[in-house]
Order: structure tokens, then C-alpha cells, then sequence
């Protein structure tokens, strides 16, 4: 992989360059840069990072796409798709390393699907509406579901 492949694939993600080399490559923010600048050659590994976080992202788009034909084909078309947008890495209910990536497929989804709306995620409401349930992502989407647009 190539200094600006890198650098382009890093913004695909949404990632700033310290939390790339944090999460990604373990590395300091430096030697990041070096790789993006092109100073230094970047490592097969994490290249191989890189595309298997993109994998990720297309997998995680492609199955939503697939959920609302599904539903589409059900029940007809939806008024709205809600999406859970989450601010911040502490909300994330998955491997951090996954939250930007996630909020990558989500802006994809919003640019390409006129019925897709981010629904911001709210600990203490969700709390609330979750009550003495098990969290997990099926549950917070059921959750910004019931967010109104």
C-alpha cells in the first residue's frame, strides 16, 4: 500500500491519524505521519489492517441494505430507516476499533438512501426504554426505532 492509498482509506474510515496509530498499528502518531507522508514504507500488516477494516465497513453496509429489502419485501416501504449514530467511543457498543468505521457505513448509507435518518445516541434514554433487558445492537436499533425523525 501507497502513502496517499493509506491516508485515503484512513479518511474512508473516519479515523484522525493518533487514532489510527493507536488502534490500528499500536504505533506512535509519528511514525503514522511518516507513513502518510511517505518517509517511511508502510507495513504489511497494517495495510492488511486497513483492508480488512474496510471489508468490515462494506459488510456492515451491505447487511443493513439487505435488512430493509428484506423489510421492503415484508411489509412495504418504510417511512424513515433509523440508524443509530454514535458521538462518541464510550456509547459504542462494539470493538473500538469498529466505531469509526461504523459511523463511515452510516454516512454512506445517509448519502445514498433518502429515507436513511441518524438517530444520536442517548445513554440515559436508552436506559430507560431498555429497563432490565440484555444490551445489544439488535436492541438499539429496535430503540431508534422508536426516536422520532
Amino acid at each position: 500500500m501507497r502513502n496517499l492509498e493509506l491516508q485515503a482509506l484512513r479518511r474512508l474510515l473516519f479515523f484522525t491519524q493518533q487514532e489510527a496509530a493507536s488502534l490500528i498499528s499500536g504505533t506512535s502518531h509519528r511514525a503514522w505521519q511518516h507513513w502518510e507522508d511517505g518517509k517511511r514504507a508502510v507495513p504489511a500488516d497494517v495495510a492488511g489492517r486497513m483492508r480488512e477494516l474496510c471489508d468490515w465497513r462494506e459488510r456492515a453496509i451491505d447487511t443493513i441494505l439487505d435488512a430493509v429489502d428484506d423489510n421492503i419485501e415484508r411489509l412495504g416501504k418504510p417511512e424513515s430507516i433509523p440508524l443509530v449514530w454514535y458521538a462518541n467511543m464510550h456509547d459504542w457498543n462494539g470493538e473500538p476499533i469498529l466505531w469509526r468505521p461504523h459511523q463511515s457505513a452510516c454516512a454512506e448509507l445517509l448519502s445514498i438512501n433518502d429515507l436513511v435518518h441518524l438517530v444520536p445516541f442517548d445513554s440515559a434514554a436508552y436506559s430507560a426504554w431498555l429497563g432490565n433487558q440484555a444490551d445489544s445492537s439488535p436492541q438499539r436499533a429496535a430503540w431508534a426505532a422508536t426516536m422520532p425523525k
